[in-house]
Parts: C-alpha cells; structure tokens; sequence
C-alpha cells in the first residue's frame, strides 16, 4: 500500500487489449474482442500495419482461465476455426482474421479463448534492424451461453492475518464481468485516509474469483481502524466491502 500523496530479434511484447480498438508499435487492431453467440457464430478482427516494414504474422487460438490472482492461464486449442494463420502485412495494407464455431459449442457457461496474433521475425538477410522488439496480440474471444446470462459481482469482506490483507471478487454468474478499478484503503481514526493501494481493471471470468493481497507497512500498523476494499465495475455500482480492526490487531 502506498501512503497517499506520495532487445532482440525473438522478444516479444504482449499487448493485452483493452475494448474498442487498440494501437501498438504501428499496428491498429479492431475490434479487441470478439463475442460469438448461437445466432451469430462467427466475427473477425482487422489488422492494419501503419508503420514502414513488411511484417509477418503467425495466428494461434488458446482456452483462457485465470489464476487467483487474475493472472491469464492459456492451453493451445483448436475448438475454433480461423483464417489465415500466417499471412503477411505490407506497409498500409489490411487484413481480416475470421475465427468461427457451430451452434453445437455453445454451452451453459460462457466459454472464454485468446486468439494470439504473434510477429514473427524477418526472414534472414532481410533488410531493416537486427534487433527488434516483436509484438504479439492477445484477443479475448467469448463464446455467449446457449440460453443467455448475466455476470454477477460478490465482494468478500476484507480479511487481516500476519499484518496482510487478503479479499476476493467472486463471480458466480454465467459470462464474465469486467473491473474498472480496485482499491483497498487503510483509514485511521474518524475514517482518516493513511493509505491507499489500487489496481487496474481486469476481467473475471464467469464462475471465477479474483483474489487481492496486499500487506500494511508496519508504520501504519498502529494507526489502522479500517480497511475498506471497493470494486468499480462496468455497468454496475460500485462494491464497498470494510473491516473493523481494533488496536492492535493489524500487528504482524
């Protein structure tokens, strides 16, 4: 928690999309993510290379999940069907990536994948840098429940053990639901603010848990009368979730 106030040919920089349309290294993609659904069982996502190289791609579909701490979890799958999956992009030129399924791959629970769309190097002796950062895409795919659904958001209330502090949002809903922010405050007495740590937004996949940890600076230890931990989440109010802690209690 923060007191308030106060390269080679062959690395690769993952992009993780954020919705709408996303840019990186001369590269405009759109859409970022593409959601299928029985009445709709295929989409696409256009490539455009604004830069001055040729570049060339290689396409890969994986099953996404996610570890407690949100971190992506990705199995190479071809439960999809994509088009193509190495093509070449020429300075100004576009190109469509389709990715498609059947009715029959439509489930109760939403089904989550990441197409990654990967740079590959240049062919040897071919003009231009010898050393490059090569950048790699990755675009969330859902496929939509059969019959429909909503995410749904459970904040736990704040736990204190050892001078950390641990809490979780849980959805138990049927497709995923998207964070804008999470933020764990440290107030002292009359709810006075001594510290705040927050993270970025992030997904949480339908029937999934994201779990927060955070430890309190033994400085602020003696100071701490509750934590408050809020979710903001697209579409939704804001989730408010606290813990009393009587002095003392915060000590490791």
């Amino acid at each position: 928690m923060t007191p308030r106030g106060k390269s080679g040919v062959g690395l690769i920089a993952l992009m993780v999309l954020a919705p709408l349309a996303a840019r990186a290294g001369g590269l405009d993609i759109a859409p970022v993510n593409v959601e299928l659904k029985p009445s709709e069982t295929s989409g696409f996502v256009t490539l455009h290379n604004g830069g001055g190289d040729t570049l060339r791609f290689e396409v890969k579909l994986t099953v996404w999940t996610q570890g407690k701490d949100g971190q992506i979890v990705t199995e190479p799958s071809r439960a999809l069907v994509w088009f193509p999956e190495l093509f070449v992009l020429k300075p100004g030129e576009s190109r469509h990536i389709r990715v498609g399924t059947t009715p029959e791959q439509f489930g109760e629970v939403e089904k989550t994948y990441r197409m990654f769309i990967t740079e590959l190097p240049a062919p040897a002796g071919a003009p231009g840098p010898q050393v490059r950062v090569l950048t790699q895409l990755g675009v969330p795919i859902f496929l939509a429940p059969k019959n429909g659904g909503q995410a749904k958001a459970e904040l736990t209330a704040p736990q204190l053990e050892a001078g950390a502090v641990t809490f979780s949002l849980r959805n138990p809903g049927l497709v995923h639901l998207k964070t804008k922010r999470t933020t764990l405050e440290a107030l002292g007495e009359g709810d006075a603010p001594l510290s705040q740590k927050s993270w970025d937004g992030w997904y949480v996949l339908a029937k999934g848990e994201r779990e927060y940890r955070e430890a309190v600076p033994k400085d602020l230890c003696a100071k701490v009368r509750k934590l408050q931990a809020t979710v903001e989440i697209d579409g939704v109010a804001p989730l408010t979730a606290t813990l009393p802690v009587p002095q003392g209690a915060c000590a490791p």
